[in-house]
């Protein structure tokens, strides 16, 4: 079976779909599907303009992507749920107990027990959206490294 991954943050215009993004330049088509949601987005949305603008600075257009709400039905479909923040996490765990297993913080496997959330970057200077780009382009290494190893099997 093929995983299938999400990334989760708030509005799904920042940095779920940056997350989205990189793991998407970084597998081969078909090895792994990846998407993005947002606990409190709207539907149809495009990325925010500071994220699409520092994507396109490692090369990497996230422009097409539209945001959409986290439902029931991506919970149960995922095979990994990634969370941009601790508070992510906790609210997935708490609202769709079935996906417990299969839900992480993006950055745990990097921080080392630190800070292990990516902040929000939403309104803010693209400094800002860059150290969250950073932030994210360091955890997705492990991350596809833990998908990998881990596959759809045993997280459900």
């Amino acid at each position: 079976m093929t995983p299938r991954v999400l990334f989760i943050c708030t509005g799904n215009i920042c940095r779920s779909p940056m997350a989205e993004g990189y793991l998407r330049a970084m597998v081969e088509q078909g090895k792994v599907e990846v998407g993005s949601a947002g606990l409190g987005a709207g539907d149809g949305l495009p990325p925010s303009r500071n994220s699409v603008l520092v994507m396109r600075e490692e090369g990497i257009d996230i422009s097409s992507i539209r945001s959409r709400y986290f439902t029931a039905e991506m919970a149960s479909e995922a095979t990994h749920i990634f969370g941009m923040s601790s508070h992510h996490v906790t609210t997935i765990r708490d609202y769709f107990p079935e996906a417990k297993k299969k839900t992480f913080t993006l950055r745990e496997w990097v921080s080392a027990g630190l800070d292990v959330d990516v902040p929000d970057p939403i309104g803010g200077s693209q400094d800002e959206y860059r150290f969250a780009r950073n932030l994210i382009k360091e955890a997705i290494p492990s991350v596809l490294q833990f998908i990998l190893n881990h596959g759809s099997n045993g997280l459900k």
